[in-house]
């Protein structure tokens, strides 16, 4: 069965932003989803993403921000990105029954995204420790 974003079955996924670790969630995830890419800029080699648009208004079905959601304020996490997304942009683009999968979300985002089931993966201690490890051993270089 091939998939197509136009199925019935078939669900929608927009990785927004974030690093390395987004897009090789997205390309495990693509074994199920349809899954695209917004907040990466074409200056990551031998990458080849899905991309998405700010046009593809309630479109998605699950939205997956980074491990470290938020930048500042309402702007959301795309540091391969020179375009800014703001979580105005991600309502834009989820579909009423969107699920929203981030980490740190503090807690002006939460209510501003209030109508959205949301996930914060580092509450998961597995994540948690997981993600922790490279990002200690990251700041001994």
């Amino acid at each position: 069965m091939s998939k197509s974003a136009n199925s019935d079955t078939q669900k929608n996924m927009l990785i927004l932003g974030g690093d390395l670790r987004q897009i090789y969630c997205g390309k495990r995830l693509a074994k199920q989803y349809e899954v695209y890419y917004i907040g990466f800029d074409d200056k990551l080699p031998n990458i080849q993403l899905r991309k998405a648009d700010k046009t593809m208004i309630s479109f998605f079905d699950y939205i997956v921000l980074p491990v470290l959601a938020m930048q500042s304020g309402d702007i959301i996490n795309t540091p391969f990105s020179k375009e800014k997304y703001t979580l105005s942009d991600l309502k834009k683009l989820a579909k009423p029954s969107c699920k929203i999968l981030g980490g740190r979300l503090d807690g002006a985002a939460i209510s501003y995204l209030k109508d959205y089931p949301i996930y914060d993966y580092l509450e998961r201690e597995e994540l948690n420790i997981r993600n922790a490890v490279p990002t200690a051993l990251s700041k001994e270089v």
